[in-house]
C-alpha cells in the first residue's frame, strides 16, 4: 500500500483515464454537434475547460512530484478529493444540457452517463487511500491509546454515516421546511450524501487497513474464520445475492466465477511459510487469482458510494464494499510476499513471475474466446462464404459451436432498463467488461443475428425443427399509397442510354388513428435497369439520398423510426428487387418523393398498382445489336435483338438432393423407394419418356446434411446412401447453390433438374432464394420436391410463387423448354430466356477468372449506364465466389460510391439532418472494417462507443514516455 504514494500512480489513475475520457467526449460532441443550442455548446466548454484544467494541474503536480522524489501528501490528496467531487457535482447538474432529451439515445452509447463517473473515480479511490496509507502511518508513530483512538475513529466514521442519514431521513425529512427554492434543498442534500459516503469510505478503507498491518497480518487460527468470511463466505453470497436480483451488477452465473471465488478465498487465507520454495508457490497462486479480485474492484467502483445507502436499505449492502476490502487485504498480502522473496530470490524473477502469474487468467479466458472465433468464422464462411467450386470436406467442430451459439446469446446487447442510471449500465444478459470484450474480439463489435445464430444450429447441430419460412415478400400497406407519379426522362444522344426521374405523391388515408404510417412497398426494375439517386422532402428541404453501405443503412433507418424521425431508403433484397420504404406519414400527410433511373431504352416499371413509362421509344431506334463492355465480361441484350436469335433445347439431367441429417423422418430404404417410385412413373408416361431417358442418362445425386457429397447417378447410389453419416442439419440450400454454380460454370448444352426428396414438416434448411443465381436456369426457374406420399411439388427458385403441387395428377414432368442461343465473336456462348424482356448476361469464363483484378483496373464514371453494367458484373463476381468476399467485398462498396449508383450491397438513404449523416458514416466504417457476414447489434438503441483510435493511445503512451525522459535529464 506505501507504493501508493509514488507520484507515477497518478500517471496511471488520471492521466491516461481523463485523457481517455476527453476523447470519448470529444468523439460524442462531433456527432451531436450540430444538434445542439447554443446554452448546450456554453454547458460543453465550460465542463470541459474545468475538467481539463483539473487535468493540467494534476499532470503538473505528478511530474514535480516526479522530479522532486516527493511522495504524494496529504494536501494534494484532500485538494483531489474537494475538486474532483466538485467537477462531479458540476457535471450533474449540467448533465441535461450536455446530452439533452432531443438527443436521440441510438446516436450516443446507453451508459455515456457513467463514463464520467468510471473514467474518475480512480482518482478519487486513490486520493482515499492515500489518506489512508498517511494516517495508517502516523498511527503506527503513536503510543498503544493513541492507536485504540485511531481505531476507534475508524469504527465511528464506518458507523455515524448510516445512523447519520437514517436519522435524517427518518426525523428531520418530515419537518423539513424548504428554504424557498427546491434547487437548494436539492444542493443541501446531495453535498450532505456526498460527505457521508466520502467520510464512510474513509473509515472502511482505513479500518481494512488497520487490521491487515495488526491482526490479520498475523495467520493465527483466531483470525482464520475472519479471513475464510472475509474471502470465501461473503464474496460466494455475493454472487448468490446478485443473482437473486436478476443480475442487478451484471451476470456473474457461470460456475467458474463461484469456483474462483472459492479458490480466491482459500489461497488468501492460507498462512505463511518461512520456506523460500512454498513462499514463492503460494505468492504464485495469488498473483493467479489477484484478477480476479480486481475485476470486482473496477465493477463496484463506481458503486462504492452507494453502500452507505445499501446498508440501510437492504442491510446486506456491505457486500457491495466487499471488493474494495478484499483490495486492500489482497494488495497487503502481496506486498509481504515480495518484501518476503526479494531476501531469497533475485528481484527480476520475483518479478517475471509476478507478471506470468498475473497473465494467465486474462490470456486463458482470452483463449477461449479466440476458440469461438474460429469457430464461429469457420461457421459463417462455410454458409456465407463457400466455395461452390470444391465440396467441403473438413467438417466443423459441432460441440465447439454449441458453446459459441451460448456464449453469442449470453453476450448479446439485449437490454432490460431499470430506471436508475447507475444500474442501466449493465443489462442481466450480460457480464461487465467480460462481454464487451468478447463482443470485441470475437465479432469485432459487431453481432450475430438470430436468424444466422438459428442457421448454425440447423446445419450443424441439426437439434431445431422450426426451420426458417420460405423467403417472403413485404406488402404496401394499405393506409399509405402512391396518389401521383410523374416521370421526366432525357436521352443522352452521345452515350446512347436514358435518364429517368420518376417522382411520387404518397400518401397516409388513414383518418381514424393517431398512430404514424410507414410506407413500404418492393418492386423490381428490369433488367439492365439501375438506380442512381433519389430525395425525400423532409419540411421545406429537399434532402438528397446518400449513397452508403447496406447494412449500416438499414440500421440507422431502424433507430430512426423508432424515434419516430423522418428518413427514407432504397435498397435491394434480391435479384433485381428493390424494397422502398419512407417514414413517419401523420393522418391525411402527403410526402415527395423522388428516385433517378440509368436505362439503356425505355422501360416498363411498376411501382405497386402505378405502371408508367420511362424514356420514349419514338425518340430512338431499336438496339439492333447487343452491348458488351471492353473486357467482355457483360453483356446487354434488348427485345429487338433477342427476336433475331435462334432458338434451341438443351438436355436436361437429373439432380436428386437426398436427406442425410440426423432428423431425418424416414429411412434410407423407405426414401429409396419412394424415389424408385417417382422414376417408374416417368418412365412409364408416353409424354414424359423420352425426356425422362434423357435426363436419367446423366443424372446426378447429392447427399446433403450439413455437408455434400455428389455423384453421378449410375455410380450405385444405393449403396452410397446407406454408407453417409447421418448428422446435423438438412442443408438444402448449400445443395442447390453447388448445383447452379457448376450450372454457371459449366454454360453448356445441359440444364439440372433439380429434385428435392422432402422430408414431413419442412423442406430443410433453405432461407434464402436464388434470384440472383438466373442466368444459370434461362429454362425454368422451378425446383421440385418429392414428398413421403410421392406426390411432386413445385416451386420458384426466385422465390415468387409459393410451393404448389405439380397439377399432373400421374407426377410427370414437363422437361421440353426452349431457349435462345446467342454466340459471340470470341467463342462466348450465351442461353437465354425466350421472352420478349432485355437481358443480362455474364461470361463465366471471365468473371471466375482474375476476379481481382477485374474490379481494381475499370474505369468509372459516375452515374453512368456503363459503368453501372460493369458494377452488376463485379456483384456477380461476388455472387458466384463468395469465397473471396474477404478480398472482393469492400472495393466493390467503394467502387458503388464512386460510381455514384446502387448495388446491392448499398443503399440510398435520405437522413433528416447532419448528425443522423455522422452516426451513419462512423457505423459504415465499422462494419467495412469487420467481417461481411456479421451483422449489426439488433438492440433498438444501443450505440457502441467510439473507443480512441489507435494513434491517440500511442500520442498518450508517448507522453508518459516523455515524462519519463525530462525526469532522467533533470536528474542528470
Amino acid at each position: 500500500m506505501q507504493t501508493l504514494l509514488n507520484p507515477r500512480w497518478l500517471l496511471v489513475v488520471n492521466t491516461l483515464p481523463v485523457a481517455i475520457l476527453f476523447f470519448l467526449y470529444y468523439g460524442a460532441y462531433q456527432l451531436i454537434s450540430t444538434l445542439l443550442e447554443p446554452y448546450n455548446i456554453a454547458a460543453w466548454v465550460e465542463v470541459g475547460s474545468s475538467l481539463a484544467v483539473l487535468w493540467a494541474c494534476n499532470l503538473i503536480y505528478s511530474i514535480f512530484a516526479i522530479v522532486q522524489k516527493k511522495q504524494v501528501g496529504v494536501v494534494y490528496a484532500i485538494t483531489a478529493i474537494f475538486t474532483y467531487i466538485t467537477f462531479l457535482y458540476l457535471y450533474d447538474m449540467r448533465s441535461y444540457d450536455i446530452i439533452p432529451t432531443s438527443i436521440p439515445a441510438w446516436m450516443l452509447p446507453n451508459n455515456m452517463i457513467l463514463y464520467v463517473g468510471t473514467f474518475i473515480m480512480p482518482t478519487l479511490a486513490h486520493a482515499l487511500l492515500t489518506l489512508v496509507v498517511h494516517s495508517s502511518n502516523h498511527a503506527a508513530k503513536m503510543n498503544e491509546e493513541s492507536k485504540q483512538n485511531s481505531t476507534l475513529q475508524a469504527i465511528l466514521s464506518i458507523v455515524l454515516p448510516p445512523l447519520l442519514w437514517f436519522l435524517f431521513i427518518t426525523v428531520i425529512v418530515p419537518f423539513w421546511k424548504p428554504f424557498g427554492e427546491r434547487n437548494m434543498d436539492m444542493h443541501i442534500i446531495t453535498v450532505m450524501a456526498i460527505v457521508l459516503a466520502v467520510v464512510f469510505l474513509f473509515g472502511v478503507c482505513k479500518l481494512a487497513y488497520s487490521f491487515m498491518l495488526s491482526r490479520l497480518s498475523k495467520r493465527t487460527f483466531d483470525n482464520l474464520f475472519l479471513y475464510i468470511a472475509l474471502g470465501v463466505i461473503f464474496p460466494i453470497c455475493g454472487l448468490l445475492l446478485n443473482a437473486a436480483f436478476d443480475n442487478i451488477f451484471g451476470n456473474f452465473s457461470n460456475p467458474y466465477f463461484y469456483v474462483l471465488a472459492f479458490v480466491n478465498g482459500v489461497v488468501l487465507a492460507l498462512p505463511e511459510t518461512e520456506k523460500p520454495q512454498q513462499r514463492l508457490a503460494l505468492f504464485f497462486a495469488r498473483c493467479l487469482m489477484f484478477p480476479f479480485i480486481l475485476y470486482f474492484f473496477l465493477i463496484f467502483l463506481p458503486y462504492f458510494p452507494l453502500g452507505i445507502i445499501a446498508i440501510l436499505a437492504l442491510g446486506t449492502g456491505f457486500l457491495m464494499l466487499l471488493p474494495l476490502i478484499l483490495m486492500i487485504m489482497q494488495s497487503k498480502v502481496l506486498a509481504d510476499d515480495f518484501e518476503f522473496l526479494y531476501l531469497h530470490f533475485p528481484k527480476k524473477f520475483v518479478w517475471l513471475a509476478f507478471t506470468f502469474a498475473l497473465s494467465v487468467l486474462p490470456l486463458s479466458i482470452s483463449f477461449s474466446f479466440l476458440q469461438d472465433r474460429w469457430a464461429l468464422y469457420e461457421a459463417l464462411d462455410y454458409i456465407y462464404e463457400p466455395n461452390l467450386a470444391a465440396q467441403n470436406s473438413d467438417k466443423i467442430n459441432r460441440r465447439a459451436l454449441k458453446s459459441v451459439v451460448l456464449n453469442i446469446n449470453e453476450s448479446k446487447d439485449r437490454r432490460n432498463r431499470r430506471g436508475g442510471f447507475l444500474f442501466d449500465s449493465w443489462n442481466n444478459k450480460q457480464t461487465p467488461f467480460i462481454s464487451p470484450f468478447y463482443t470485441w474480439l470475437v465479432m469485432d463489435n459487431m453481432t450475430v443475428s438470430d436468424k444466422k445464430l438459428e442457421m448454425i444450429e440447423q446445419i450443424f447441430i441439426g437439434e431445431s425443427s422450426n426451420y426458417p419460412n420460405f423467403w417472403q415478400t413485404t406488402n404496401p400497406t394499405d393506409s399509405v399509397r402512391i396518389t401521383n407519379l410523374a416521370v421526366k426522362s432525357s436521352f443522352d444522344s452521345e452515350k446512347q442510354t436514358w435518364k429517368s426521374w420518376v417522382d411520387l405523391d404518397i400518401k397516409n388515408y388513414d383518418t381514424t388513428s393517431w398512430q404514424q404510417g410507414e410506407y413500404k412497398t418492393i418492386f423490381e426494375l428490369p433488367e439492365g435497369c439501375f438506380m442512381s439517386d433519389s430525395y425525400l422532402w423532409i419540411g421545406a428541404e429537399k434532402v438528397q439520398g446518400l449513397l452508403a453501405e447496406k447494412k449500416s443503412a438499414m440500421w440507422i433507418y431502424q433507430q430512426i423510426t423508432s424515434a419516430r424521425r423522418d428518413p427514407a431508403i432504397w435498397h435491394y433484397t434480391t435479384g433485381n428487387q428493390i424494397a422502398f420504404n419512407v417514414f413517419p406519414f401523420a393522418r391525411n400527410e402527403v410526402r415527395k418523393t423522388g428516385m433517378e433511373f440509368l436505362h439503356k431504352e425505355p422501360i416498363k416499371l411498376k411501382i405497386d398498382k402505378q405502371i408508367v413509362w420511362l424514356g420514349d421509344s419514338t425518340k430512338v431506334e431499336n438496339i439492333a445489336k447487343p452491348y458488351l463492355d471492353k473486357a467482355r465480361q457483360i453483356a446487354y441484350f434488348s427485345p429487338t435483338f433477342k427476336k433475331q436469335l435462334s432458338t434451341t433445347k438443351r438436355k436436361p439431367y437429373y439432380h436428386f438432393i437426398a436427406d442425410c441429417s440426423a432428423g431425418r423422418v424416414f429411412s434410407v430404404e423407405a426414401q429409396q423407394q419412394r424415389l424408385q417410385a417417382f422414376l417408374e412413373a416417368q418412365a412409364k408416361d408416353e409424354t414424359a419418356k423420352i425426356g425422362h431417358e434423357i435426363a436419367l442418362k446423366n443424372a446426378k445425386i447429392t447427399f446433403a446434411n450439413a455437408y455434400t457429397n455428389t455423384q453421378n447417378f449410375a455410380d450405385n447410389w444405393q449403396k452410397t446412401w446407406k454408407e453417409q453419416t447421418f448428422e446435423g442439419g438438412f442443408f438444402v440450400e448449400r445443395a442447390i447453390q453447388e448445383i447452379l454454380y457448376q450450372a454457371f460454370a459449366n454454360a453448356n448444352d445441359q440444364y439440372p433438374v433439380i429434385i428435392v426428396l422432402a422430408n414431413r414438416g419442412g423442406m430443410g434448411v433453405l432461407n434464402q432464394n436464388f434470384a440472383d443465381y438466373k442466368q444459370a436456369f434461362p429454362e425454368t426457374d422451378k425446383f421440385y420436391y418429392l414428398d413421403e406420399k410421392g406426390k411432386l411439388f413445385h416451386h420458384n427458385l426466385a422465390g415468387k410463387t409459393p410451393i404448389q403441387q405439380v397439377a399432373d395428377s400421374s407426377s410427370t414432368l414437363n422437361l421440353d423448354f426452349e431457349v435462345l442461343e446467342w454466340r459471340g465473336e470470341q467463342n462466348e456462348i450465351a442461353y437465354l430466356p425466350k421472352n420478349d424482356k432485355p437481358s443480362v448476361w455474364v461470361n463465366s469464363k471471365k468473371i471466375l477468372a482474375n476476379a481481382d483484378e477485374n474490379i481494381e483496373n475499370i474505369t468509372i464514371n459516375p452515374k453512368t449506364w456503363e459503368t453501372a453494367l460493369v458494377l452488376q458484373a463485379q456483384y456477380q463476381q461476388l455472387v458466384w465466389q463468395p469465397q473471396k468476399t474477404t478480398d472482393l467485398w469492400l472495393p466493390l462498396v467503394k467502387n458503388s460510391f464512386a460510381a455514384q449508383t446502387m448495388t446491392p450491397l448499398t443503399s440510398l438513404i435520405s437522413l433528416e439532418n447532419e448528425a443522423q449523416r455522422k452516426v451513419l458514416l462512423n457505423k459504415q466504417k465499422e462494419v467495412l472494417d469487420a467481417k461481411k457476414s456479421l451483422d449489426i447489434s439488433e438492440a433498438p438503441d444501443v450505440q457502441r462507443m467510439s473507443e480512441p483510435s489507435w494513434w491517440i493511445c500511442l500520442l498518450i503512451l508517448g507522453a508518459l514516455w516523455g515524462v519519463k525522459k525530462i525526469e532522467k535529464r533533470l536528474k542528470f
